[in-house]
């Protein structure tokens, strides 16, 4: 009797670990299975028309203050693909297309497809120029979404190094609006004596300078490891006017 009271209560105690075991196994797998389910339901892209809406505004210089015709501008949708895609991130769609009118104006009306994050990027503009992101749009109102863009100009450097300044190697920063130690690039020539001509791309109407910068050589070992050496510097401002701009770049 002793026995069997013992082994009764034995697998009394083994079932209070038991029972919360297999409700833990058991909701495991119904959220496993709805978690399947949800990415299944949004493998595919809801395509569901949604409110009217309109968008309308200008594309002009942010320096200059000119119209921009032609640039092509595009609606663009961010939407979930649910979480079988979760590693891959979210999923982009592109409709509607609208292009501006000479005087740099456009008006969009397009009917949203689905639930997302909307927004209106230029996609195309006939003038080299930088920024113009995408702005966010409010689905089923009216929207004002005006794009400041920067035209791009030719800027064209004569180079010429007359010493090697005891230096082994050569570099050329280059940045605009005169703000250092900021810069849009660096051209390593590694070879202190340079004689060329190149050119590269930069705001109108800005501010530039330039950075020559012969060095030692890349220090290999210490703190500053995979940095250059000493160094001995010398810099160019000037403006860049409205067209292309040559400059030229004499080092002592």
């Amino acid at each position: 009797m002793f026995l069997f009271q013992r082994d009764f209560m034995m697998l009394k105690f083994i079932a209070m670990f038991i029972e919360p075991m297999r409700q833990l196994i058991s909701f495991i797998t119904g959220a496993f299975l709805f978690c399947i389910l949800c990415s299944m339901s949004n493998c595919k892209e809801d395509k569901t028309p949604g409110p009217e809406t309109t968008v309308h505004g200008v594309v002009k210089d942010g320096k200059s203050g000119e119209v921009y015709g032609g640039v092509v501008l595009q609606i663009e949708k961010q939407y979930s693909r649910g979480l079988a895609y979760i590693d891959a991130g979210p999923g982009y769609s592109y409709y509607d297309t609208v292009v501006t009118k000479p005087d740099g104006t456009y008006n969009l009306k397009f009917t949203p497809l689905g639930s997302g994050d909307f927004s209106l990027a230029i996609k195309k503009n006939p003038v080299s120029a930088i920024g113009g992101y995408s702005a966010g749009l409010v689905t089923g109102k009216d929207n004002t979404c005006n794009f400041s863009v920067i035209k791009l100009v030719n800027l064209t450097i004569h180079l010429k190094n007359n010493t090697n300044q005891g230096r082994v190697g050569f570099r050329m920063y280059y940045g605009y609006d005169g703000v250092y130690p900021f810069f849009a690039g660096v051209i390593d020539f590694k070879k202190p004596i340079v004689d060329t001509t190149f050119t590269i791309q930069t705001p109108h109407l800005s501010k530039s300078i330039l950075t020559s910068q012969f060095y030692t050589g890349y220090l290999t070992t210490g703190p500053g490891i995979g940095t250059v050496g000493d160094t001995v510097a010398f810099r160019k401002g000037f403006s860049i006017s409205r067209n292309d701009t040559l400059v030229n770049v004499i080092n002592p």
